[in-house]
């Protein structure tokens, strides 16, 4: 009777205590400069944030109104699988709950006065479990200003 109570205590607490590392939401920050000059590189910070877990895979597209891509770098925690004009797709082996991910530098053609938009879309994930985690577009918008006028005296 002793061992019959162990084993229903045993079965009890591996099915209290499992541990679901599933992702369940994500998201994707963008943050670049608010404002620059036309003709301007700028870097773009890209961030995660994960929900619910850990993912182990990430990739997204880009698109440009008066801007152009110029590389990106991604995080050292981060293998590129894939990374060009179009956008990424990245892995982690050892999963990954939040954070940097890398730079995307783009160049700022527009002209002054006008806005620059950096987005990122079709942003996709899997979880450390292979289940398929999506995110909405995110997009940052920059502002092209006047250069200043050296004066001289």
């Amino acid at each position: 009777m002793k061992k019959l109570k162990y084993v229903v205590l045993s079965i009890i607490l591996i099915l209290v205590c499992k541990i679901e590392v599933n992702a369940t939401s994500l998201s994707l920050g963008l943050s670049c400069p608010k404002t620059t000059y036309s003709g301007t590189t700028i870097k773009c910070t890209v961030t995660s944030n994960v929900g619910g877990g850990m993912i182990n895979g990430i990739n997204a597209n880009y698109s440009f109104t008066n801007a152009s891509y110029q590389g990106f770098s991604a995080n050292s925690s981060w293998s590129v699988y894939n990374s060009g004009s179009n956008g990424f797709a990245l892995g982690n082996l050892n999963g990954s709950s939040g954070g940097s991910i890398g730079t995307l530098t783009v160049l700022i053609n527009g002209s002054t006065g006008s806005t620059a938009t950096i987005t990122l879309n079709n942003i996709g994930a899997s979880d450390t479990e292979y289940n398929d985690v999506s995110a909405s577009s995110v997009t940052s918008t920059v502002s092209v200003i006047e250069k200043p006028v050296p004066t001289t005296t």
